[in-house]
């Protein structure tokens, strides 16, 4: 059970609203403008990002080296062209050279966007040195930390700004996500505990609550919190999801499809409801109603699984060759997706004896995913199907 998003998905999210590059710039040359007195541009040689072509940007970049303003823009074409350790790096350097806020700020964001988690934990610092009242550059510099394994600073960091702010949800989920990672458990209840405490009106807190104690087991304590989110505008979905998952561990169906009904109205949760109603009727020996319920999940987490089970049911029914054309027509991410597709075929086919396929299949799939282990046993059971 997932107990929250991937941590490095939010912080995807929450870094690409901290600013839009086009207004960044606009403002970062404004601020930079001043400091090209000694170095100024060359009137007869307009440098703008759009005219730097790429023959000459490595001139460009040679004869401003001493110029921001330039550089500025040079370390945002850089970016625009994807020479993602250029920018970071160009960035980075302009921020240490004229610590601004705004400045130190795009100089994380291009370093997050990069995968430089080195650079953006140096250019977070500056950030929070030159703007200290600012929630955003102190969280951005605690997550960074998170992700470049630097707990201590992650902790003592999102601590400094729940001192000054300790109603911000934002940072009381990070504390908990930190002290999550170093394994720390009860310190992250606790965490959450004491907050609601202090600040109950915090549903997105209470959710991360609610989701901690129902995958550590403590149900009642899990059902408390989930319920009181039902009639949260925002929440009331996702905490049916949770009360829905939680009545089934339970072996209360009935319930768990009310609130499923509750989360089909939320687009966002309709996969995740669909799927859970269809393994109800699934293990209510309905498959009928289960085939119609998982055919409707689009997309999310249990999109692969939906189609695999889909397929199951109409090869149970001797629908064969639907079956492996659903299968065959999934959308597959990675080359997780594509073995589960490959072994969900492969038993399909050997249920229908058609052993010579199966071989054929196995095969195939070894030589796009070779050395796998469970695909080298499928291929072996067709194998020796057909000596006998």
């Amino acid at each position: 059970m997932k107990v929250t998003q991937s941590v490095k998905d939010n912080y995807r999210s929450f870094i690409r609203r901290l600013s839009k590059p086009s207004l960044a710039i606009g403002l970062l040359l404004s601020q930079l403008s001043g400091l090209t007195a000694c170095s100024p541009l060359d009137d007869n040689k307009a440098t703008t990002v759009d005219s730097v072509s790429n023959n000459n940007f490595d001139i460009i970049q040679s004869n401003q080296a001493n110029n921001p303003v330039a550089r500025l823009m040079l370390a945002e074409l850089a970016y625009d062209r994807q020479q993602w350790a250029v920018a970071s790096n160009d960035y980075l350097a302009l921020a240490q050279q004229y610590p601004q806020a705004e400045l130190a700020k795009r100089a994380t964001t291009v370093a997050v966007a990069s995968g430089n988690l080195a650079n953006a934990s140096a250019a977070a610092q500056i950030w929070v040195k030159t703007s200290p009242q600012d929630p955003q550059a102190t969280l951005s510099l605690a997550l960074i930390a998170m992700e470049n394994d630097q707990p201590e600073l992650a902790l003592t960091t999102v601590n400094q700004l729940l001192n000054k702010k300790p109603d911000f949800a934002a940072a009381i989920i990070l504390k908990t996500q930190i002290l999550l990672r170093q394994q720390h458990l009860t310190a992250a209840l606790d965490n959450l505990k004491q907050a609601l405490q202090h600040y109950p009106k915090l549903a997105s807190v209470r959710l991360l609550y609610g989701q901690l104690l129902l995958a550590n087991g403590q149900y009642p304590a899990a059902q408390q919190q989930l319920q009181q989110l039902t009639n949260d505008p925002i929440y009331q979905s996702t905490a049916s999801i949770y009360l829905a998952q939680l009545a089934l561990v339970q072996k209360q169906p009935q319930e768990a499809k009310q609130y499923l009904q509750t989360a089909l109205t939320d687009p966002a949760q309709a996969d995740t409801a669909n799927y859970l109603l269809g393994s109800i009727a699934d293990v209510a020996n309905q498959p009928q109603q289960a085939l119609s319920w998982y055919q409707q999940v689009q997309a999310g987490d249990f999109y692969l699984k939906a189609r695999i089970r889909s397929a199951a049911i109409l090869a149970q029914q001797g629908k064969t060759q639907p079956a492996l054309a659903m299968l065959q027509n999934t959308r597959l991410y990675n080359s997780a997706d594509q073995k589960q597709i490959f072994l969900a075929e492969a038993a399909i086919l050997f249920d229908a004896k058609q052993l010579q396929t199966g071989l054929d299949l196995t095969s195939k799939a070894l030589k796009i995913l070779p050395d796998d282990i469970d695909l080298l046993y499928a291929h072996s059971i067709f194998a020796q199907a057909l000596e006998q």
